[in-house]
């Protein structure tokens, strides 16, 4: 079997939009990978790059009273709201912030997810330090960050 990873490049897209071609791109993925028994070869998975316009998202994990601001204020912004189902807490997608939604089998690549997170974290550690920027990890934080002075500075999350 071929492992094939497909990259869209979406340019500029309403989140809202994203999200719902990611559920599709997941639900096909799992279709795919059910019907592997039968011996077809599929793409493994699909990594998505985009921006958003200024959206901003709490997870499951987070606690709406850590958005500090209403929606109708958001709205007056031009930015969005929107609750999802994965994730943590608040966050802000907006212009100029590259998004990478990576949907794959993780199975297929043969890696777990512990594994994956790390490599992910360090292909941002090192593409930070070709541009001059010293990245780390965080002890029992996710993502990758930069150190301001005596302060923590997320540069990537990843969740």
């Amino acid at each position: 079997m071929q492992k094939e990873v497909v990259i869209r490049d979406l340019e500029r897209m309403a989140y809202s939009e994203c999200w719902d071609l990611q559920r599709s791109l997941f639900d096909a993925l799992c279709r795919a990978k059910a019907e592997k028994s039968l011996g077809t070869d599929y793409p493994i998975g699909t990594i998505l790059l985009v921006e958003h316009n200024p959206v901003y998202t709490l997870g499951k994990s987070g606690n709406a009273q850590n958005m500090l601001l209403s929606e109708e204020y958001l709205k007056g912004l031009g930015a969005e709201f929107y609750h999802i189902d994965r994730g943590g807490d608040i966050t802000f997608h907006g212009p100029g912030q590259l998004v990478c939604y990576p949907i794959l089998d993780l199975d297929a690549i043969g890696i777990g997810i512990r594994r994956y997170i790390d490599i992910l974290e360090q292909s941002v550690i090192d593409l930070a330090a070709d541009y001059g920027i010293e990245a780390h990890r965080s002890e029992g934080a996710s993502g990758v960050w930069v150190t301001q002075g005596n302060r923590l500075v997320k540069l990537c999350a990843i969740g």
